[in-house]
């Protein structure tokens, strides 16, 4: 300041900022020391409002910068609301996804149900709907009362036979008719005969009959004879006596048993009626009714091992000699 000239006007530039028309002077023109520290003052205040000012606008250009890029984002984002039990604080999260995307989910805590409202004005009908689809049959009812018999109609075509029923079931026996008249007299059985004659054909023609005395003999050979019954009966008996079958019994005794070269023990006893010719069949022991001894009797049986008819005798062989009396039964083939 000490080159300024005196009692001229001077131009002062303060960062950026021009103020003219300020005078300076020194002391002895303007009269004190505090006119020229309140110039000094002036100056440093216009500075520092240069300052002031030069950082705002820096701050308003990072703000401007920030609320692009938050509108930005903003106009790229998606918001979501999820609801909160009733009295929970909201909250507000964010979310971004690898492609960079934000989510923004509000968390609204639901409000407390509020008291039923009044009853609108009932509205006007709707248009009626389409025809639904035809529901389920529903289950049968109750047979319903027989109606009034209805007037009878007019009669119709005969119909075609219809086919053959099965036979029905046989009928009750109807009651006896009445007594039919005498036949004429037939020509009956010839007359005459004796006791124990037969009637016979005498020859072909029709009613031809007469008595005949049967053959009570095997040797007769007349013609026309037939043979008496008795002789039948004689006739079976003979042939069973030739070759039928026959039974014996008999007691093989202790006694008697010899042992062969063969090494078996034999033993022959006597029965009546046997033929050399007969073949020994079936032959089984008699039981006793007493348990003891026919657990013996058994016992010896067992050993027994073939039966050989001879004339009037039937021999045994056996692997050991009986000890005990075998009462025994047997048939023999003739």
């Amino acid at each position: 300041m000490s080159n300024a000239v005196i009692g001229t006007p001077q131009t002062v530039t303060v960062r950026g900022i021009v103020s003219t028309n300020a005078v300076v002077g020194n002391p002895a023109t303007i009269g004190n020391a505090e006119a020229v520290a309140e110039l000094y003052a002036a100056v440093a205040r216009a500075e520092a409002a240069a300052n002031a000012a030069e950082a705002s606008e820096g701050a308003a250009d990072a703000a401007s910068a920030a609320a692009v890029a938050a509108r930005q984002a903003l106009e790229g984002a998606s918001f979501a609301v999820a609801a909160l039990e009733p009295g929970a604080a909201p909250t507000i999260s964010k979310s971004v996804s690898p492609s960079g995307a934000v989510t923004l989910t509000y968390g609204i805590p639901a409000g407390e149900k509020g008291d039923t409202g009044a009853t609108g004005d009932k509205g006007d009908a709707g248009d009626t709907g389409p025809q639904g689809p035809k529901g389920d049959t529903g289950a049968t009812g109750p047979k319903g009362d027989t109606g009034a018999t209805g007037a009878t109609g007019a009669k119709g075509d005969k119909g075609d036979t219809g086919d053959t029923g099965p036979q029905g079931p046989k009928g009750d026996t109807g009651a006896t008719g009445p007594k039919g008249d005498t036949g004429a007299t037939g020509p009956g059985v010839a007359v005459g005969g004796s006791a124990g004659q037969i009637l016979a054909k005498a020859s072909g023609t029709d009613y031809d009959t007469g008595w005949i005395t049967p053959a009570n003999n095997l040797t007769t050979t007349t013609a026309g004879n037939v043979l008496d019954a008795r002789q039948g009966k004689a006739l079976a008996d003979a042939i069973s006596e030739k070759c039928g079958v026959h039974r014996f019994t008999a007691t093989l005794p202790v006694n008697g048993w010899t042992l062969g070269n063969d090494g078996l023990y034999s033993n022959t006893v006597s029965v009546s009626g046997v033929l050399a010719t007969d073949q020994a069949g079936n032959t089984g022991l008699v039981q006793s009714g007493n348990a003891a001894t026919d657990a013996l009797r058994r016992a010896a049986w067992n050993s027994v091992v073939r039966a050989v008819a001879g004339a009037g005798t039937i021999a045994f062989y056996a692997l050991e000699a009986a000890e005990v009396e075998l009462p025994f039964v047997t048939e023999v083939f003739r």
